[in-house]
């Protein structure tokens, strides 16, 4: 392959980071270098409580993102005793695929019922279930559903209306029932911080994510 083909190659295959996250992030996790743009529009995490769905989290604009209760740091910040500052990262693979690292936790991150080897990125496919700890939440990886890629969305709103639901999840009322297309895009989080950079976790080995995921 020419010299011109193989670094334009290379250059769609690095991540792009906003200038933000990446100065508020780059001194406690370093993205790794097989990581890349996540390919999926409608990527998330469906947090349950018991078998009640609660809320879902985005994750289909960055390569990396960023669990626990740093407010300064997290993109997704979470809340309970279970939870350390700078809990999990889930890093999208340039392949498409994702994994998940436990960033040294204090009640670790379970994948499937089994705790995670701290630092070492572990593979996540639709379905999988994480746990903080022995936390009370559940937090399902899902790949958006053919009637989402298809552009058709039918969702309720919750009485609280930092939340929209879609119309299949296990909520009570269905009133206000919309459309909305071409793709996924659920209210943000709503404890997620706008990025800042200062900090106040403990820093953590930079090159400790950045081993290469297990093939």
């Amino acid at each position: 392959m020419p010299a011109a083909e193989a670094a334009s190659s290379e250059s769609r295959a690095r991540p792009v980071i906003h200038p933000r996250k990446l100065a508020a992030q780059e001194e406690y996790f370093q993205c790794p270098q097989w990581a890349g743009q996540p390919t999926h529009p409608g990527l998330r995490l469906e947090v349950f409580r018991d078998k009640r769905l609660v809320e879902f989290l985005r994750l289909d604009d960055h390569p990396y993102y960023l669990f626990g209760r740093g407010k300064k740091i997290c993109d997704h910040v979470l809340e309970g005793p279970m939870i350390s500052r700078l809990h999990f990262a889930l890093v999208h693979h340039r392949s498409g695929s994702a994994f998940v690292i436990d960033l040294g936790s204090q009640k670790g991150t379970q994948l499937n019922g089994r705790y995670l080897e701290p630092n070492l990125p572990s593979k996540i496919v639709s379905g999988d279930e994480l746990r903080l700890g022995s936390g009370p939440l559940r937090y399902v990886f899902r790949l958006p559903t053919f009637s989402e890629v298809a552009g058709v969305f039918f969702f309720v709103r919750s009485p609280n209306p930092k939340f929209v639901f879609p119309i299949s999840a296990p909520f009570p009322s269905l009133s206000s029932v919309h459309s909305r297309a071409p793709s996924f895009h659920p209210h943000p989080h709503p404890r997620s911080p706008k990025m800042s950079t200062s900090h106040s976790a403990a820093t953590l080995p930079a090159s400790a994510a950045a081993r290469r995921p297990p093939p």
